[in-house]
C-alpha cells in the first residue's frame, strides 16, 4: 500500500477565513493557476481544491 498525499488549495469566498493574508486577488483564476503550476513544480501530485459552504465553483 502507498500513500498519496495531495496540497490543499484554499478557494473561500472570504478572504482571511482560515488565517491567511488577505489580498484583493485571494480567490482569482490567476492566484489558484499560479497555486497549482508551483505544487506541479516542486512535484507534487495533485491538489484538493474545497467545494461547498460559498465557495465559488471549482
Amino acid at each position: 500500500m502507498s500513500l498519496e498525499f495531495l496540497w490543499y488549495i484554499p478557494n473561500q469566498s472570504q478572504p482571511g477565513h482560515r488565517g491567511e493574508p488577505v489580498t484583493s486577488d485571494h480567490n482569482s483564476l490567476d492566484t489558484l493557476t499560479s497555486h497549482a503550476r508551483a505544487l506541479e513544480e516542486h512535484g507534487w501530485g495533485g491538489a484538493l481544491i474545497g467545494a461547498g459552504w460559498g465557495r465559488p465553483d471549482t
